[in-house]
């Protein structure tokens, strides 16, 4: 957490400037992508942090989780929710999901229906 009225200074290179740029001006953007994006800009432009949730309908925190995602990560911080690494818990999900469709699969003698399955290779091993 940061202290009240503090204000978070980050330096933005042309190069990015450009690319937050394009992301708010392209039509294809996630909104969140979009606000995360206009967030950057306008700290990087020295707004206070207060007037950036006005501007932007977002709480303190959640200005102070993306200035800090993007000195940390920079533009691609802002694209995904995760870490920019990847999130080890959704792997771990799908894989426990699949275990558990191959396991109903073979209680069952091979009858499931698709839509239940994770994955093609599963509904392709019937018996």
């Amino acid at each position: 957490m940061q202290a009240r009225g503090m204000k978070t200074d980050i330096t933005v290179t042309t190069e990015e400037r450009v690319r937050l740029a394009g992301l708010i001006a392209d039509c294809n953007s996630p909104a969140k992508v979009v606000w995360r994006s206009r967030i950057v800009l306008a700290t990087a432009d020295g707004e206070s942090v207060k007037a950036i949730c006005r501007a932007t309908g977002m709480s303190k925190p959640c200005v102070w989780r993306w200035q800090k995602r993007f000195a940390e990560y920079g533009v691609d911080g802002l694209q995904n929710g995760h870490s920019v690494h990847g999130d080890g818990r959704l792997r771990a999900l799908a894989t426990r999901t699949l275990c558990f469709d191959t396991r109903m699969l073979r209680q069952t003698n091979g009858f499931v229906a698709a839509h239940h399955l994770t994955s093609r290779s599963i509904v392709n091993k019937r018996g």
